[in-house]
């Protein structure tokens, strides 16, 4: 995660995020937000109220919290279903982002992060923040100079999990560019030249699932030359290129 931007509120409301939101858009032109994915916790809502409320082909993500005193798994489930299935059900989410994240643990761990700035003066705490995140920004720099390839640990990890999972499946070639992969009683669909798989962790996530590991691996083709290049090392050295400006209290 690269936090970009925070706000102080007394109280999270419909009004506070929609302000937040709308400089944010401003301040970064982010245009029509058309390629915008927005998570939020939920924790604050009752029953189907909803905080956000953005219009367009913006990509919204929930994460679902039980409600106090429901103990029924159907109950839950009738809950869930009332919440349009692209805010929550991977089968719908959108492919732009790259991302099949269904929960904000990333957003919990900056809350844990600032916990104890939270609890000091607000000129205290904005400087705490603004400190930790130059703090941060240059580890990450120094971090980027540790990987042994050109891809981020994480995704090689994600890879190599994908390589060990090529054992259970079996793969037919159709003499061109499609490939039919037998994963137990699944059979998938590969098209190397559209980066597509039926499964659609490719698509997602932007790293080569297990059955794309295989039909590369069969057209010997190394497959981390194609993990998309949010995931390499030039992309992650470009966030962290920028410096935050020193001021002077």
């Amino acid at each position: 995660m690269f936090p970009i931007a925070w706000a102080v509120v007394g109280i999270e409301t419909k009004h506070s995020w929609s302000l937040f939101l709308n400089y944010l858009i401003e301040d970064l032109n982010l245009g029509t937000v058309h390629e915008l994915t927005v998570m939020s916790d939920m924790q604050k809502i009752v029953g189907r109220e909803v905080v956000l409320d953005i219009s367009g082909p913006t990509s919204i993500k929930y994460k679902v919290v039980k409600k106090e005193g429901t103990n029924s798994g159907d109950v839950l489930s009738q809950d869930l279903l009332h919440y349009e299935k692209t805010t929550w059900c991977k089968a719908y989410f959108k492919e732009h982002s790259k991302c099949d994240i269904v929960e904000n643990s990333m957003c919990e761990t900056f809350n844990s992060w600032i916990l104890t700035a939270r609890h000091k003066a607000i000129i205290t705490m904005l400087e705490e923040i603004r400190h930790k995140i130059m703090d941060r920004n240059i580890a990450m720099r120094q971090f980027a100079e540790t990987w042994i390839s050109n891809i981020f640990p994480m995704a090689r990890l994600v890879l190599e999990e994908n390589k060990d999972l090529v054992r259970l499946c079996e793969v037919r070639f159709n003499g061109d560019i499609g490939y039919e992969i037998l994963d137990g009683q699944y059979i998938h669909i590969i098209d190397i030249r559209k980066k597509m798989c039926t499964c659609r962790t490719w698509q997602l996530r932007g790293i080569p699932c297990q059955h794309a590991v295989l039909a590369y691996q069969h057209k010997g083709i190394e497959p981390e030359h194609e993990v998309m290049h949010w995931y390499r090392k030039e992309t992650f050295l470009k966030v962290y290129k920028h410096f935050y400006s020193q001021y002077q209290t």
